[in-house]
């Protein structure tokens, strides 16, 4: 193993061993002053709880972490977070996110509570800008008792920036405007932002506007990679109290590309005969609305209704062709959920139920004016036409228990279950119908404030989508010879048990008063059934004997089947410190899977990777400056040779600069320089190299009155 050398390898796993990182969260404060390093998370258990006491693994990407990031995409303020990866190369419109070895359909993704449920081939999942966000959560592990299918890897949850979020005490309106570029694709980028609120605070809205073009990709392989991407994003979103006790709000996202890729963006592809340059359109809108009722001091009511509907359109138009193709996927849905509970005084234990139901649907349509292999009579788009219903209801209970059975400490027992039945339909293709249940038990012990000890096994699925279920046309075209979808109305939903066991400790007044210390570790085991795989018969895939589409003898097709049992597992471990003077983390997430009949390896596998950060405060100056050290060990989890990929290490500078009083106040400055040694290596695949050196720098100005 070759982590640049075995004594930097051994080295970070000794540091990340001592039990490793997240992302660390940058105070502002003074000398002397406390620092706070625990994030809440909203979405783990759907009521707030501090992501050290969750009883699993969440990580949280602030707001400051983003910036501090200089993330032009959502892709890029994932990178740093244990056991996520993002596939489908450098281009922005190819990335989908990966979880624990899970892609696609097994990750949920949610942009202020709503699904986005669009899928392709070779299309991405990430349609919003960064500069919009207020932070990116990331539940890890299945989570099906709360969230029903698509989360057997986990959730990403993206929640949108508001007025408030913005404004101090005092300070009723305001606008900010940043400019920024990166050097790596060529890329400016502006952002203007006004938000207001009533004296009284009873309404505020706010409009956000950013503007980015990307263009060809320097690669640290010294290749250029053509890309162009022209995209413009808006957020406007406005909330009312209506009453103490009720709370509306209604919010629009938008994000809109039109740029100039291959038809396949992802991995590494050029344009060639087999892969034609199209002007791609990506429209993505988010449309919501949301009612919050919670009565002061009420144990009964707690609750929210969202009702959303959502539209994200991929096109493509051919170049030199009239050849016009496009996926359209409409989502409407509603959600409702409450919050109830009661004490038992006796026994020194509080109960907090969770329940609620949910409902959407997706509708997709597909056009192809030219499907492949048009040519030799084929008239059959491969993207169908298809309609998907899922309702579910779920109840899960948060059980608090002071001294339990007369042992120090706290404990929490937190079962959940979920009860969910989905339908899909296409036009001339067989109905497909089937339910789900999805219970999970999660306890979480704390001896004594600073350790704890947490486990949680439960049941998940995914149900097989109308692109799986209903697949069609051609696949590709060898001249005449085409290799042709099958459609499979047989396939299971894929199912899941999952086991996990952990352990963390946090500390303040370590070394220096009012610094603080997180570490947070876990092992997980999942026994995967029904593990839904694609197959590609008669191309060489699977080797000389698989020629059928070249010889005649044998099958040409592509089809979705089911996997008899698949076994994955893996572990993350976590550690951050932060004080008033120096911040630091670590990280280490290690990941396999394996069919357990043919012991060949399933899953989207990422190698070993340990990540480094430290810095230093200098609010003298007001000023961050720190460095990211990123050790990757080479690839070898995969079948053939030809997918392994070599161990690579990078490193990355950034700094703020952020007055925080006098006649500078309101000014951020973000600098900074990703791969400084211009390293050529290949995250998702082999020969699929990723940007090279990136200076990147932002300016931004906020003022409020």
């Amino acid at each position: 193993m070759l982590w640049g050398s075995r004594a930097a390898y051994a080295a970070a796993v000794a540091l990340s061993a001592s039990t490793l990182l997240s992302a660390s969260a940058f105070s502002q404060d003074e000398a002397g002053q406390r620092v706070e390093l625990d994030e809440i998370s909203i979405f783990a258990t759907l009521n707030p709880i501090a992501t050290f006491d969750y009883p699993g693994q969440v990580d949280v990407v602030d707001r400051d972490q983003i910036q501090t990031e200089q993330a032009s995409t959502v892709a890029e303020t994932l990178k740093n977070v244990p056991g996520v990866f993002v596939n489908g190369g450098a281009r922005m419109s190819g990335q989908t996110p990966n979880i624990r070895g899970f892609d696609g359909e097994d990750v949920l993704i949610l942009v202020d509570g709503v699904p986005q449920t669009f899928q392709s081939g070779h299309d991405g999942r990430l349609f919003v800008d960064p500069d919009l966000l207020k932070r990116v959560e990331v539940v890890k592990g299945p989570n099906s008792s709360l969230y029903g299918s698509g989360a057997l890897g986990g959730v990403i949850a993206m929640t949108t920036i508001d007025a408030s979020d913005l404004l101090e005490a005092g300070e009723t309106a305001g606008a900010r405007v940043k400019v920024g570029f990166q050097t790596a694709d060529g890329q400016p980028i502006l952002t203007t932002t006004g938000f207001a609120r009533t004296e009284d605070g009873k309404f505020e809205t706010i409009g956000s506007f950013t503007y980015r073009r990307m263009g060809s990709i320097e690669l640290g392989n010294g290749d250029d990679l053509s890309n162009k991407d022209n995209i413009k994003s808006a957020l406007a979103k406005g909330t009312a109290q209506v009453t103490p006790d009720l709370k509306a709000t209604a919010t629009w996202v938008h994000f809109g590309d039109d740029g100039v890729t291959p038809a396949n963006p992802q991995d590494n592809g050029e344009v060639s005969s087999s892969n034609l340059l199209v002007k791609r359109g990506i429209l993505s809108d988010t449309l919501s609305g949301k009612l919050s009722y919670a009565p002061e001091g009420s144990q009964w009511f707690n609750g929210n209704f969202l009702a959303y509907w959502a539209q994200n359109k991929v096109t493509e138009n051919y170049y030199n062709s009239t050849r016009y193709q496009s996926r359209d996927v409409e989502t409407i849905g509603v959600k409702a959920d409450n919050r109830s509970w009661f004490e038992l005084n006796d026994w020194q234990t509080k109960v907090t139920f969770t329940y609620g139901v949910d409902y959407h649907r997706d509708k997709q349509a597909g056009a192809d004016s030219l499907p492949v292999g048009w040519q030799y009579g084929n008239n059959i788009s491969s993207i169908p036409s298809a309609e998907a219903d899922y309702t579910g209801t779920f109840v899960q209970a948060e059980i608090k228990m002071l001294r339990p059975a007369s042992l120090p400490g706290e404990l929490t027992l937190t079962p959940s279950a979920r009860f969910d039945s989905f339908s899909m339909e296409a036009s001339g293709e067989e109905d497909f119908s089937d339910e789900a249940f999805s219970p999970k038990i999660a306890a979480a012990y704390k001896p004594v404030p600073w350790f704890l000890l947490f486990g949680n096994y439960g049941s998940a699925f995914r149900a097989p989508d109308y692109n799986e279920l209903y697949a069609m046309g051609n696949h590709f075209c060898m001249g005449p010879v085409c290799n042709t979808f099958i459609p499979n109305p047989d396939l299971k939903p894929q199912t899941a048990e999952t086991g996990e066991v952990g352990a963390g400790f946090e500390f303040t007044d370590v070394v220096a008063k009012g610094d603080a210390v997180k570490l947070k570790g876990s092992y997980w085991h999942m026994d995967a059934h029904d593990y839904i795989n694609q197959e590609i018969v008669g191309a060489g895939v699977g080797g000389a004997s698989d020629m059928g589409c070249f010889t005649g003898r044998g099958g040409c097709y592509t089809r979705f089947f089911n996997t008899d049992h698949a076994i994955l597992s893996g572990a993350e471990i976590a550690l951050a410190y932060d004080s008033a003077r120096f911040f630091g983390s670590a990280s280490w997430a290690t990941m396999t899977g394996r069919d357990a009949d043919t012991d060949a390896y399933v899953g989207a596998l990422q190698p070993d990777k340990v990540i480094l950060t430290a810095g230093v405060k200098l609010p003298e100056y007001w000023t961050r400056l720190g460095t990211r050290f990123t050790f990757a060990d080479k690839f070898t989890r995969a079948d053939a040779a030809t997918a392994y990929r070599d161990a690579y290490n990078l490193v990355d500078l950034f700094a703020v600069i952020e007055p925080t009083e006098g006649p500078l106040k309101g000014l951020r400055v973000d600098l900074g320089i990703d791969n400084v040694t211009d390293k050529a290596y290949q995250l998702i695949a082999a020969d699929v190299y990723e940007k090279g050196i990136n200076f990147k720098g932002a300016v931004s100005w906020t003022v409020k009155w």
